[in-house]
């Protein structure tokens, strides 16, 4: 074996247990502990021997153990001499003046239970007789090819060391790999923003041409207004003083000969004439101060846009930045091996790194992220089930009215009548799709009766119907809705109210009485389907009966509430009721961000409604 391995580089001394050898971090060789010290007192940067790579760390602890080496030292006997670069024949003249003390022949016997050179005599019937024993020369032919294949073994060992903790060619790899991936992430942002860019000045172009046109034609209604309220009255001014005018310029042309128009003295034809001036200038002032006010007070026909707040939140919903969970597996096959190397030293390095306080960080985080994702669904799983009792106990307290009132009706029919109006009702004819949406729509509208409402108080409600009855509308808000009953509003904003189901019933029959009432925002008020549809169908309803009293509201927000598919269908059946009066009728667009629609299923009838003339923003 090499010498080399077991010296320090600088001093040239055996390492031993008192001169412990240290691992250079940046290339792999030892030095031994005294030369270190002398090194990192100096305070100046030292290369190593070996492959002159420059050594960058300056404090004793960054300088590792060679555990591996000094378990070596420690198993090596202390009365074995590792004799190199001998060739067998120098060997044997070495030893040739070596004779057996007992015997006195030459000791060219090797015993290898003792493994000591012995003569032939102490190997045939001396001391190690019966002994396994060989040949000298075929002993050291054995010794010096084992050595040979050690030192072959070591270099190679060496070069793959070297070529392997180059890390380097690690590092180079993945930062390749990782620049490649950050360069395909980069395309795929810009492409996005672009596209969005694209988007959002394709519609900010189309809502300034729009603000535009309405803004263009509110100043010709302005102006049409102001000519039209003036020609009437210019129209009369102009008859008056071309009558006046007539009389005067009469007058001049009679002082021009010396005469006097005395027929000019009649007091009532000039007093009439007078009167009526008075009462043009008076009409002139009057229409004056009209116009006036009109221009000083133009808001009712402003242009005003909606701006929505939550840009930031739709980016972050479109645009997510994920990463797998790295799943490293820290093993080495060398720690099942009981060779040179010892299998604590590897043992203690695999549980240095499971200790880690960083790894420890990462899996806490792991641990935390899969807690706060089961917590996600059970709330998911509790608001399904809560879901499902409320629809079992809205049909159950449906069917219960459908018996009351067949029940009512049988009582209030005669016996005939009953008869007939059962097999009326026993016909095999099926409905069809038209009835069945008038039926729908109808029965959304009925307001329960008397009975019904005895029979529900009967029924004890779930927590969660009992606390939206229980709920009142903030007092904030009932400003509010002094000035929505005065009608006195163009917008009305009762978003994060807490309405609830119960609160937009009550707020309904005020709202249908409206007039001036343009824009409605509901949003974050915990809204299911039934109140949404019982006010959908009263808007639309009432805007489809062409009386000029009804409300005039145009957009309705609905966001962040709990409104699922079947808001979807309401609306397409009502245009579909109504399809020759909606491209004309007021409302034209409805938000229903963030509620509980599944946007797949109900794209198409999006679009179908969009035909109608009725946008809606899910």
């Amino acid at each position: 074996m090499n010498s080399e391995l077991f010296a320090c580089q600088f001093c040239k001394e055996y390492f031993s247990i008192q001169r412990e050898p240290f691992l250079l971090p940046d290339c792999g060789h030892s030095v031994c502990a005294e030369c270190l010290n002398v090194k990192l007192k100096n305070g100046n940067q030292f290369v190593c021997k070996e492959d002159g790579v420059q050594v960058t760390r300056n404090q004793m602890n960054e300088f590792p153990k060679n555990f591996a080496l000094l378990q070596i030292i420690k198993n090596r006997p202390t009365n074995r001499k590792i004799v190199m670069n001998n060739s067998p024949k120098q060997l044997e003249n070495e030893q040739d003046s070596d004779r057996c003390k007992k015997h006195g022949e030459k000791m060219d016997v090797v015993c290898v239970d003792h493994r000591v050179r012995i003569c032939a005599k102490c190997a045939l019937f001396g001391d190690h007789a019966d002994h396994k024993v060989v040949n000298l020369e075929d002993a050291l032919k054995k010794i010096i090819r084992r050595i040979d294949e050690l030192k072959d073994m070591s270099e190679r060992l060496d070069k793959v060391t070297n070529e392997t903790f180059e890390m380097s060619q690690y590092f180079n790899k993945i930062e390749l790999h990782f620049q490649s991936n950050l360069d395909v992430q980069i395309k795929q942002v810009n492409s996005f923003f672009d596209e969005l860019t694209l988007v959002l000045d394709n519609k900010r172009n189309k809502i300034i041409s729009e603000c535009k046109e309405k803004i263009i034609h509110s100043q010709e209604l302005y102006n049409k207004y102001i000519t039209e309220a003036f020609i009437d009255v210019q129209r009369k001014v102009e008859l008056w003083r071309m009558t006046s005018k007539d009389r005067i310029h009469y007058y001049e042309e009679q002082q021009k000969v010396n005469s006097i128009p005395f027929e000019l003295i009649s007091i009532s034809s000039t007093n009439e004439l007078m009167l009526i001036g008075s009462q043009y200038l008076k009409e002139l002032e009057s229409t004056k101060q009209q116009i006036l006010l009109k221009i000083d007070e133009p808001s009712y026909r402003e242009v005003h846009l909606e701006l929505k707040s939550d840009l930031e939140q739709f980016i972050n919903t479109y645009l997510i930045v994920y990463q797998k969970d790295p799943q490293f597996k820290l093993e080495n096959s060398l720690s099942r091996l009981e060779s040179i190397t010892e299998c604590s030293l590897l043992k203690d390095i695999n549980s240095s790194i499971i200790q880690d306080p960083l790894n420890q960080n990462q899996m806490e985080l792991w641990i935390k992220q899969y807690q706060e994702n089961q917590q996600q669904k059970q709330l998911n799983q509790q608001y399904l089930y809560q879901q499902q009792q409320q629809e079992q106990q809205q049909q159950f307290l449906y069917t219960q009215q459908q018996q009351l009132q067949q029940q009512q009706q049988s009582q209030n029919q005669p016996y005939q009548q009953q008869l007939s109006y059962s097999n009326h009702q026993r016909t095999d004819q099926p409905l069809t799709s038209q009835e069945l949406d008038d039926q729908y729509l109808n029965n959304l509208k009925k307001s329960p009766s008397a009975t019904t409402l005895a029979t529900r108080r009967t029924v004890s409600p779930s927590p969660i119907r009992r606390s939206i009855k229980q709920k009142k509308i903030n007092e904030k808000f009932q400003p509010l809705i002094v000035k929505l009953k005065g009608d006195s509003l163009d917008q009305c904003d009762f978003s994060q109210a807490e309405l609830g189901d119960e609160g937009l019933l009550s707020l309904i029959t005020i709202i249908k009485k409206t007039k001036n009432l343009r824009v409605l925002k509901l949003a974050k008020n915990k809204i299911q389907d039934g109140a949404a549809q019982q006010l959908l169908i009263e808007l639309i309803e009432k805007q489809n009966e062409n009386d000029q009293e009804n409300n005039q509201i145009s957009t309705i927000n609905l966001s962040s509430n709990m409104l699922t598919d079947k808001i979807i269908d309401t609306i397409l059946d009502l245009c579909k009721k109504y399809s020759k009066n909606m491209q004309h009728q007021c409302l034209n667009q409805i938000y229903l961000n963030q509620n509980i629609i599944n946007l797949s299923r109900v794209k198409k009838k999006v679009d179908e409604i969009k035909k109608y003339g009725l946008i809606i923003a899910i």
